[in-house]
């Protein structure tokens, strides 16, 4: 785990590492992307907590419509794994797909005034 290549700012949060999963250092996460499941095609992830980051590469991962399970590189150990429990799952905003004209993702909308 290494420090994030690119600017705190830049960063979107698609989801959030809850719990550990089983005893080889795997962990559950909740995915803010639609279709769930689309948290796992970002391979590299920066985790923020509190002031603390890391730079993590995902393994493999499998999940349902609730949570997925993330094996992560060099995480072998369930007490290690623990650790990172309520790491948010961050991405860079670069790399998330172009939208059609008159889309828009949810980071694009905060703060802007809604008129009814």
């Amino acid at each position: 785990m290494s420090a994030t290549p690119v600017s705190i700012d830049d960063l979107i949060v698609i989801g959030k590492i809850y719990s550990v999963h089983g005893v080889r250092g795997e962990v559950k996460v909740y995915s803010f992307t639609d279709p769930v499941a689309n948290l796992l095609q970002y391979k590299s992830w920066t985790l923020k907590r509190e002031g603390s980051v890391k730079q993590v590469e995902l393994v493999s991962g499998r999940g349902n419509d609730k949570f997925l399970v993330a094996k992560l590189k060099d995480l072998d150990d369930r007490e290690e794994a623990r650790l990172l429990a309520g790491y948010e799952i961050c991405v860079p905003r670069n790399l998330f797909p172009e939208l059609a004209d008159g889309e828009y993702y949810w980071y694009q909308l905060e703060g802007l005034k809604v008129i009814d």
